[in-house]
């Protein structure tokens, strides 16, 4: 039965194009003071989240830097030391969470997978699914029944 598991789970990762993480250094972590760093953790989750800019596909690490005056690489070691994540991975979270939103909320049943993934901000079909099926382990279609599932059962 475990050797069955494991080979469940790699067939699921090459179905989403799932790879294993890699721990990454940024390199020009040693470069920012930590009062910079903060400055920007500040600026980069205004504009992200509170701007709502993670459902903007075109908004990218460089459009982020120009945005707070800096640099790109800068967003990426301020990403990996304060968030603990890459800038796709942060953004992605947030997806993510909108997309579960909009499909648990009834008034957007009747809109398919991909109309939802595009709100919430993804570029592809592949990226939402496989983003989402790692974040939690099933995919959209899944987690779509399961609320529906449970919003039955509690008003019944």
């Amino acid at each position: 039965p475990l050797r069955r598991q494991r080979q469940m789970c790699i067939r699921d990762r090459a179905k989403y194009n799932l790879t294993p993480k890699k721990e990454k250094v940024a390199r020009y972590q040693t470069l920012l003071s930590d009062k910079l760093k903060d400055s920007l953790y500040e600026g980069i989750l205004r504009i992200i989240v509170a701007e709502g800019k993670y459902k903007d596909k075109t908004y990218n690490t460089r459009k982020l830097a120009a945005d707070l005056n800096t640099n790109a690489r800068y967003i990426s070691a301020v990403c990996a030391t304060r968030l603990h994540k890459n800038y796709s991975e942060f953004v992605n979270d947030f997806r993510i969470n909108e997309a579960m939103s909009l499909l648990s909320d009834r008034r957007y049943t009747k809109m398919t997978i991909e109309d939802i993934s595009e709100m919430a901000g993804f570029n592809t079909r592949q990226s939402f699914y496989a983003n989402f099926y790692h974040r939690m382990g099933m995919t959209p279609c899944e987690y779509r029944k399961q609320q529906a599932q449970k919003k039955k059962e509690a008003g019944a």
